[in-house]
């Protein structure tokens, strides 16, 4: 019929604003919060040892890879912790015992015996250490260094006042210094300093706290 004679017609779009409920916080607002308040950063491989990881997440089973690039590689991570205190050990190898760590990221876990898609339950979590001193070396400046309620200070600023410490023994933290989070009564994560055992394996040479 000749293209002149085809009906034109203008393409409609329609923007909507996505409804956003001031009980939740973007994770892009709790990295700022974070960087606020003296951390850094870090990005880890999903990859971890299964030895070393088994001391902090004992009743989560990890996925297993068929081909690892490493034996130090070998399973997904179920916590983000593996990475960051293998990244204490790194800086404390180069001298830097100063420490303000987080990372954001998904963790792994498998649900049932035979490894599957559905099968695998994955989660964002954030993860957090400290080591070291409280403030920068300076003349101005004492040499304390940091504690529990350091750490505790820093999830309240992300939980708000509302979140409690329940005292109680953790896997992978050291027994009267470790403490489940809990929030509008549901246990959102732990906090505590990190057992003897765990610094050892992972060639921590400083008093860690992790959240």
């Amino acid at each position: 019929i000749g293209y002149d004679a085809l009906p034109v017609t203008r393409p409609t779009a329609e923007l909507a604003m996505l409804a956003r409920t001031e009980t939740r916080t973007e994770v892009g607002a709790i990295k700022q919060i974070l960087v606020n308040r003296g951390y850094n950063e870090a990005i880890n491989y999903s990859f971890v040892d299964s030895t070393a990881q088994a001391s902090l997440t004992p009743d989560l089973k990890a996925v297993e890879l068929k081909n690892p690039l490493s034996s130090e590689m070998s399973v997904m991570r179920t916590s983000l912790l593996p990475g960051l205190l293998s990244a204490v050990a790194h800086n404390q190898n180069r001298q830097q015992w100063d420490l303000k760590l987080f990372e954001v990221g998904t963790v792994f876990s498998q649900q049932s015996e035979i490894v599957s898609f559905d099968g695998i339950d994955q989660r964002q979590h954030l993860s957090m250490v400290l080591t070291g001193r409280r403030l920068p070396e300076r003349w101005s400046h004492n040499s304390e260094t940091i504690d529990f309620f350091d750490l505790k200070g820093d999830v309240e600023a992300i939980l708000g006042r509302d979140v409690q410490c329940d005292a109680m023994l953790l896997p992978g933290l050291q027994q009267g210094q470790s403490a489940s989070l809990q929030l509008g009564g549901r246990t959102v994560g732990k906090i505590g300093l990190l057992s003897a055992e765990v610094a050892k394996q992972y060639q921590v040479r400083a008093p860690v706290f992790a959240a």
